[in-house]
């Protein structure tokens, strides 16, 4: 691996892993066209870290605030706020894609990790996500059917008859129980699983994790720029498990595993991790910024254009 192919490798990653288009996609092209050999497990983790780093410093005070409030829940039996009860729906997110990653790894690698599968989602997924901008836009012209559930936190001792918080040697059972009673945190829980269950199709190349949390979000009337948040919050554990499934498949994978780990020298890694962290917070400073005016009917040309693009070139291979 050289520097070109590094630099352009980790652009694709810190384009793709936050934008609505297929990371799996993109690259296909730069292998199929330029002929570029396998990068090497070490370098996908190393860019994944990459794109990991942006997405933690840039939430930075919200996770502080988040981690902080669940704590308090966990361990002092404190009631949940908006922050700490986002922190939990990011993790009650994440399971669907979790379990199903484990059940369906094998069925994925050996029957869905395709060329052509990869160019068939890219453009279905792409019209999908259109569906849901066009039904997104149309439903948030009247604001009270905005679905701010996120945002929502009932006040616990008015919805109690004016009950005291929990008691801090109240038992952990009835201090969860006292929190499901909390119709706003169900309803928060119940939206995170959709769209970690939305999370879990993403699993199928070529569909864009962002994209289809974004496209659930929007069907579920989340204000874009709420979508957008809760799916780059969502990458946090996702990012973080992929890594570590990289590193066991690294450190116990068989022969074939090791040779597919050299891939690249201790620079590239190095070049690899930065570049991919400098694309990703850009993208994601961008993105947010500009979501609300531009909408996603450029990131569904794109898929188009990229999706056509790939039937051609795999056409003519």
């Amino acid at each position: 691996m050289d520097f070109f192919q590094a630099f352009i490798l980790a652009v694709i990653q810190g384009l793709t892993e936050f934008l609505p288009v297929s990371s799996s996609a993109h690259l296909i092209l730069p292998s199929r066209l330029l002929g570029w050999p396998d990068q090497g497990l070490v370098f996908d983790i190393s860019v994944h870290v990459g794109t990991l780093m942006a997405v933690i410093i840039y939430f930075r005070k919200d996770l502080r605030r988040m981690l902080k409030n669940l704590f308090a829940w966990f361990f002092k039996k404190k009631p949940l706020d908006a922050d700490g009860r986002m922190m939990l729906c990011v993790l009650l997110g994440t399971v669907p894609v979790g379990l199903c990653g484990l059940l369906f790894k094998h069925f994925i690698e050996t029957s869905l990790r395709s060329d052509y599968v990869i160019a068939v989602t890219t453009i279905v997924f792409g019209l999908l996500l259109l569906g849901a901008d066009i039904y997104n836009r149309r439903a948030l012209k009247d604001p009270a059917r905005e679905n701010k559930t996120f945002e929502k936190v009932q006040d616990e001792a008015a919805q109690n008859g004016g009950a005291k918080e929990p008691a801090e040697n109240a038992s952990f059972v009835r201090h969860i129980a006292d929190t499901l009673k909390n119709r706003d945190n169900v309803k928060a829980f119940a939206l995170s699983v959709i769209i970690g269950f939305a999370q879990a199709v993403a699993l199928i190349p070529g569909t864009s994790r962002s994209g289809i949390t974004m496209t659930a979000g929007y069907f579920l009337r989340l204000a874009p720029e709420t979508a957008a948040r809760f799916s780059f919050l969502l990458s946090i554990p996702v990012i973080i498990l992929s890594g570590l499934m990289g590193v066991k498949d690294l450190v116990f994978g068989n022969g074939e595993a090791g040779d597919a780990a050299s891939g690249a020298s201790v620079l590239m890694i190095l070049i690899g991790t930065l570049v991919s962290f400098g694309v990703a917070l850009l993208v994601i400073r961008l993105f947010l910024k500009f979501l609300t005016g531009i909408g996603l009917l450029p990131y569904v040309i794109y898929r188009m254009i990229l999706g056509i693009t790939l039937f051609i070139v795999l056409g003519s291979a």
